[in-house]
């Protein structure tokens, strides 16, 4: 019996059977990559928090940390979660002490810039490039990086919002899109 009501419920709500998952290529143009841009820096900290399309959810990058962060907006005070894993760069050392440490207390990721895209898809400055996340907090793939640093102040720019933009130093850089800010 629960099999048929499944069927139903797809047939009759097809949106519930669409996949989540959104690769890279569906998200970052093809044959684009980083360029050089003018461009002012901003004034102030680079923003590690970000809120859904929504509003309904925060979320927060920390500055050592092995997960993007994740809260319900309506209740403030509620426990903030463990939401989109970081990828964090693998050590490949043979000391067994160094590789139980690890276990014990995972390796973790200064988050240096966060954001999300008009379809909710949360984007993470890292020193190993901007990691995007879609809705559901899995990883969709990484941007690398044009240039060694920490990525700031991540925004989407031009009249059709498709320019991601950020900063790293006193260098702009900008790449196109097929993903679009809200």
């Amino acid at each position: 019996m629960k099999p048929t009501l499944a069927t139903v419920a797809l047939f009759l709500f097809p949106a519930f059977g669409l996949a989540q998952d959104m690769p890279l290529f569906t998200i970052a143009k093809s044959g684009e990559t980083w360029k050089s841009a003018p461009g002012e820096r901003p004034k102030g900290d680079s923003l590690r928090t970000a809120t859904s399309p929504d509003g309904s959810v925060h979320f927060t990058g920390e500055k050592l940390d092995s997960f993007v962060r994740a809260y319900n907006a309506a209740k403030e005070l509620s426990i903030v979660s463990p939401y989109a894993p970081l990828r964090i760069e693998q050590s490949y050392d043979n000391d067994k002490k160094a590789q139980a440490k690890r276990k014990s207390d995972p390796p973790k990721l200064a988050v240096t810039a966060l954001m999300v895209d008009s379809n909710g898809r949360i984007y993470a400055g890292t020193k190993l490039g901007i990691q995007i996340f879609d809705p559901t907090g899995r990883l969709c793939g990484v941007l690398a990086l044009p240039t060694p640093g920490d990525p700031e102040h991540l925004s989407f720019e031009g009249s059709a919002k498709d320019q991601l933009s950020m900063w790293i130093g006193d260098k702009k850089f900008t790449r196109t899109m097929l993903a679009t800010g809200k």
